[in-house]
């Protein structure tokens, strides 16, 4: 998946289905939002800023020096810099689809400008995820799309993000383990994760499948998630119910048609970033002696987990931290595995934020996610 996958992290996804704004003229709910500072917004800027300043000048120059991972990228060979750049030009791509599946009547074009602007927030502004999503549904509504296509395609999209988030990790265990290169406590874990995925699946396909399935497992989430709506002040969460009754009365109509396509447009997005990472390790000299590649999803699975702490965006300095210690762990060349880990990133984290700024420029979109009107 996409980091950032256009803007549909899991905690991202909107807590009941309603009406969304008709139009985004006026600054985006979610920056008026931003705009009144707290305290928890300082803490939580200290703590960013000080986490990619232990990062980027403490950690990664105490495993493998700067100039040694300068080095490395010095020898990289013309047709690998061509490989590279085909690799993200294809993430970049991969982008488009899962939206076009979900939103039946979305172009190609407009799905890869909402969703590069969407992840430009994601990737370079704290909070970013809740601007670029009002700012991809002010696009939506100018183009002619009504609230609740809309809804169910974000909310479809991120839950199948949010699978994939959670099942990676226990299923690279698990093929870790198959490849014995593991542990029998590990195998235990991962085959407990996967069956709880499973689970959670099923509860998803049950409450899609059957209205009254659908009702109560709004009940049931309203019920356990009302200390906290109370805690923030968002007022009652009663209606879920009806609201995931309503939901799923859109979604059965694109699923009934569409989640072949959906689901293949989510594995090859998710795929192709791990292919990144697979590419970038091996161009930097993390050759499968060093490094498995079901050791490398073990680490870029686990490591995506940390981009469900809001408090750098995109996750930069978490991501590159913990990606660089389990691939070192693992047996990783410090000095290949700086380098790669950097490169990969350099690769998926930085052409959304150009092209986002590029598209943003060009339908009407400015750094607070206000969208002008217009066709």
């Amino acid at each position: 998946m996409n980091q950032g996958l256009t803007g549909y992290e899991p905690g991202a996804l909107p807590l009941s289905y309603a009406p969304l704004p008709a139009e985004n003229t006026h600054p985006a709910p979610y920056a008026v939002a931003m705009a009144r500072i707290k305290p928890t917004h300082l803490i939580a800027g200290v703590l960013g800023i000080a986490i990619v300043t232990g990062t980027f000048l403490v950690v990664l120059p105490e495993v493998a020096s700067y100039g040694s991972v300068i080095d490395q990228f010095q020898r990289l060979t013309s047709r690998q810099v061509i490989v590279l750049v085909g690799f993200a030009i294809l993430n970049v791509l991969t982008f488009a689809p899962p939206l076009q599946a979900a939103l039946p009547g979305l172009g190609f074009w407009r799905a890869l400008s909402s969703s590069q602007i969407s992840a430009a927030f994601s990737h370079a502004v704290p909070a970013g995820d809740a601007i670029g999503m009002g700012a991809q549904v002010a696009l939506y509504r100018r183009w002619g799309f009504v609230a609740e296509p809309i809804a169910v395609a974000l909310t479809l999209v991120g839950a199948a993000n949010a699978i994939f988030f959670v099942a990676l990790p226990p299923l690279g265990l698990l093929l870790l383990q198959l490849d014995g290169e593991g542990r029998t406590g590990l195998l235990v874990i991962a085959l407990g994760a996967l069956a709880l995925v499973a689970v959670i699946i099923g509860v998803i396909v049950r409450s899609i499948r059957h209205e009254s399935a659908a009702r109560r497992v709004g009940t049931t989430a309203a019920r356990l998630a009302s200390p906290l709506v109370r805690l923030v002040r968002r007022g009652p969460a009663n209606d879920w119910g009806q609201h995931v009754v309503e939901f799923r009365t859109e979604a059965v109509v694109v699923l009934r048609r569409r989640w072949p396509g959906l689901l293949a447009a989510m594995l090859v997005s998710n795929f192709t970033v791990f292919a990144c990472v697979v590419v970038s390790l091996r161009v930097c000299g993390a050759d499968p002696t060093q490094l498995s590649w079901q050791e490398i999803l073990v680490a870029w699975s686990l490591t995506r987990l940390l981009l469900l702490i809001p408090i750098t965006p995109g996750g930069i300095g978490f991501v590159e931290l913990g990606m660089t210690g389990l691939l070192v762990a693992f047996g990783g060349d410090h000095t290949a595995v700086v380098a790669g880990v950097l490169l990969e990133r350099a690769l998926t984290f930085l052409p959304p934020i150009v092209l986002g700024i590029i598209f943003g420029a060009i339908v009407g979109v400015d750094r607070r996610g206000n969208v002008a009107a217009g066709s």
